[in-house]
């Protein structure tokens, strides 16, 4: 849970990081920039950067020799316990990621299935109203625009007897399905438009901001991510095409996507010509009045994004990790947590530890002498202190049978047992107490 935690706030990062610069800077991003901020916003939700990372770390360590032996668990550090006989003890920040997950896990589940469903629905109607494009001129226009675009994928053409829109569905094999009833120079534009779709991989991204959607139900960003990230794959096909338009095909083209816009069918598995119909006023704008962009500004672009990437990455590499620890076959684990070693012993009431806990209030020095510590102990003002550096713990019991031991750094006067508590060091947490 962590792990979706991490890329999820990484996500969010970058898509609020868009958001301002937009916001301020208004047209500062071209459509095209914009559409590859938001594409790479979609793989930091989904891709699990996290795990990479850790594998990175590991590949890298497996070439260095490691001399330190064991560990420090940090305050909230969420800990698991492996025994060598399959038993497993989590303390309470383990249990409680745990028992969140599952929660997680089981409306995600349901929200895909139904996804699902509808995704079958309409691959079967749009399955009935298709049948192959026999249009030799259409066939050779697609042939020449294919490989002006360099699209090494092989891309069928098809018509629609159903629908009043063009679709492109298909991530490895694309299909382009035109619709009935235009004329031969606009369904070359409607063409042209779908084959941009497909060599910007937007299907793809399409289906990724789907999936974000789904795993990320609980979180109001992705749903605003999903909504601009639809309009920037249109609004860059746009702006590819229109740059080679002279005047007039740019008036022939608007018109076109105004009368698509009146009949769109909404739908979130293939890429739809004209499917941001609530945002036809401003397409029609960019596309008429757009002014070329000047190459430091689409440096400037570049620039910002790759920034704007690495600030965001950053929850990645700081996300908490759950750690791991493996008992031996006798069931025991040793190992260093801070100035002080401790020993597991893993059974079926759970972790039992050998601890040197002697007293509810103690004072460990470094040389491992123990002391009992009395809070309400005044200073006495005529003694010249000695003091001795140490830890300081405080074991203290939870109502359900739990406790939680709490460390300190301290210092003890060794002539009058004055002792003055410092910083906080770390926190460990016990389902069941075992001391």
């Amino acid at each position: 849970m962590n792990i979706i935690l991490s890329m999820m706030i990484s996500g969010n990062c970058l898509f609020v990081l868009y958001w301002m610069v937009k916001t301020v800077f208004k047209n500062f991003f071209s459509f095209r920039a914009e559409d590859i901020l938001l594409k790479i916003c979609i793989l930091l939700f989904i891709v699990p950067w996290p795990i990479a990372i850790e594998s990175v770390k590991a590949i890298l360590l497996y070439f260095i020799e490691i001399h330190e032996m064991g560990f420090t668990i940090e305050k909230e550090t969420p800990l698991v316990v492996i025994a060598s006989d399959g038993f497993i003890q989590g303390n309470r920040n383990f249990n409680n990621i745990f028992l969140f997950f599952f929660i997680w896990l089981g409306i995600t589940i349901l929200l895909v299935a139904y996804e699902v469903r509808k995704y079958r629905s309409f691959r079967k109607w749009l399955n009935d109203s298709m049948y192959p494009c026999l249009d030799k001129n259409l066939q050779i226009f697609l042939d020449e625009k294919r490989k002006k675009l360099n699209i090494k994928a092989s891309v069928s053409l098809f018509w629609s007897s159903k629908s009043d829109m063009a679709y492109t569905t298909g991530i490895w094999s694309p299909v382009i399905v035109l619709p009935e009833g235009y004329s031969d120079e606009a369904l070359r534009l409607i063409l042209l438009h779908e084959l941009v779709h497909i060599k910007k991989g937007d299907v793809f991204f399409q289906f990724l901001s789907l999936i974000c959607q789904k795993l990320y139900w609980f979180n109001i960003f992705v749903y605003f991510m999903k909504m601009a990230a639809d309009k920037s794959m249109e609004f860059s096909c746009d702006e590819i095409i229109s740059e080679e338009m002279d005047y007039p095909m740019k008036v022939q083209y608007v018109k076109l996507l105004i009368s698509i816009s009146y009949r769109q069918e909404k739908n979130d598995y293939a890429s739809a010509f004209s499917k941001q119909g609530l945002f036809m006023k401003e397409r029609m704008g960019c596309i008429m009045k757009r002014e070329k962009i000047s190459r430091w500004r689409r440096n400037a672009s570049v620039a910002a994004v790759c920034i704007m990437t690495a600030l965001s990455s950053i929850p990645a590499w700081a996300g908490q990790r759950i750690q791991i620890l493996y008992t031996d076959e006798n069931n025991k684990m040793d190992y260093l947590s801070g100035n002080e070693s401790f020993s597991f012993v893993v059974g079926k009431d759970g972790m039992e530890v050998n601890e040197n806990l002697q007293y509810q209030y103690q004072f460990v020095t470094e040389t491992g002498e123990v002391y009992e510590v009395q809070l309400q102990e005044q200073v006495n003002p005529a003694c010249n202190h000695v003091f001795q550096s140490g830890t300081f713990s405080k074991h203290l019991l939870e109502s359900d049978g739990g406790c939680t031991i709490e460390y300190y750094e301290g210092k003890r006067c060794s002539k009058c047992g004055y002792f003055v508590r410092g910083d906080f060091i770390k926190e460990v947490s016990y389902a069941k107490c075992p001391h």
